[in-house]
């Protein structure tokens, strides 16, 4: 009998959030390729050049960025929306306004700034001890 490996079940559960939201989720496929289990935000393109990853014996350390043309507020509703149903539990904002989720030992912060016209994402994820 096969076995699922654990990447099956993200991608199955990803699309079933993605789904279930419908007009707040981004098409299948919009994720971040630095972060794989972390959708992009509908209107938002990531910046190859500014990802960043490190493998290490205990863990992670993962950094991505995306531009777009939607409101840093409309992309905190969506990922306090999308997040969740992919095992991300919000555990709150920052002082800097960041939003923080935590899933399975890793820490996630996503933050949003605007300038130019245009609205700036950063990404960083960090496995915690």
């Amino acid at each position: 009998m096969p076995r699922h490996r654990p990447v099956n079940r993200i991608v199955a559960f990803a699309l079933l959030a993605l789904f279930l939201l419908g007009g707040h989720a981004a098409r299948a496929g919009d994720f971040l390729q630095a972060l794989p289990e972390i959708p992009l935000a509908p209107g938002f393109r990531e910046i190859d050049s500014r990802a960043v990853l490190f493998d290490k014996v205990d863990g992670r350390i993962a950094a991505a960025e995306a531009t777009g043309s939607s409101t840093p507020q409309q992309a905190r509703q969506f990922y306090k929306a999308t997040l969740p149903p992919l095992g991300w539990q919000f555990t709150g904002d920052d002082r800097d306004g960041s939003l923080i989720f935590e899933r399975r030992g890793e820490r996630l912060r996503i933050m949003g700034r605007k300038g130019g016209g245009r609205t700036s994402l950063v990404f960083l994820l960090v496995s915690r001890p």
